[in-house]
This record gives C-alpha cells, structure tokens and sequence, in this order.
C-alpha cells in the first residue's frame, strides 16, 4: 500500500485573509508609515498655520469677518494641502501618491461641499501642487546624491 502524503497549508492571515504573512506585515507597515507622514504634516500645519494665514491675509484682504479673526483657519487648509503634499513625496514608500490622494482628495471635497468658493479651490491646488513639486525636486536630489556616494 502507498502512503499518502497531506500537505500541510498554512493559515490564512486576519489582515489580508492569504497565507501570506509577510505580505500582510508590509501592508501594516506601509500604513504605519503613512499614517507618521500625515501626522508628521499635521504637526507642522498646527505651528505654521498662523503665518500662512497671515501670509494669505496679506495678499487678498479677504480674512476678516467681523471680530472672529479667521486667519489661522485659512492657514490650516494652505498648511495642510502643502505639507501633506510636500511630506509624502519626500518620505513616502511604495503607493505614496495613492496615499497622497486619500489625505488629499477626502478633504478637498468637503472644502468644496462646505465652503464651495472656486477662488479658494484654486488656490488650495496651486499650493498641494507647489507642496508636491518641492518634495519631487528635493526627492531627486536625495535620489542623486546617494547615487554619488555609491
């Protein structure tokens, strides 16, 4: 009589539902990573957002209201969409730009639900996209500079 042999197969994995634990790991990982760049964006959105604000004041003269002084508000959406741009580029991993779409698109889209002014849309892309060409231009530099060394 021949034995049969069972092969043994591994457990699927709670996070990815595969057997793949490694794979699951690296998507964990990416996560981690990403969710540290965005809160990394936010710290620094939280300290500079009242000079930007004033920055914006500066140009338009469209940040008062009365005596509720907004300034710091404007500078929370400028400092957001460039930061989280700018962070993401440079620090990003594998799918950075799919994650720069989350941080940015989700927001983007209650700014114009609540808020609907086409002037301040424009603004807020022109600084996410000034945000992400300065992290592209400082992630080439990093890129040739190892490339140097080795």
């Amino acid at each position: 009589m021949r034995k049969q042999t069972v092969l043994k197969q591994k457990a699927p994995n709670p996070l990815t539902g595969h057997g793949n634990t490694k794979q699951a790991i690296n998507v964990l990982k990416s996560f981690v990573k990403n969710f540290l760049i965005w809160s990394l964006s936010s710290l620094f959105v939280w300290r500079v957002s009242p000079y930007l604000g004033k920055l914006h004041c500066t140009y338009t003269d469209s940040c008062g209201g009365g005596w509720i002084d907004t300034t710091p508000l404007v500078g929370l959406f400028f400092g957001y969409f460039f930061f989280t741009a700018f962070f993401t580029t440079v620090i990003g991993g594998n799918f950075k730009y799919i994650w720069l779409l989350v941080w940015i698109l989700g927001p983007l889209i209650l700014l114009n639900f609540f808020y609907g002014d086409q002037g301040l849309l424009r603004a807020v892309a022109v600084t996410t996209i000034c945000g992400w060409f300065l992290g592209w231009g400082i992630l080439k530099m990093k890129q040739s500079l190892k490339r140097k060394k080795v």
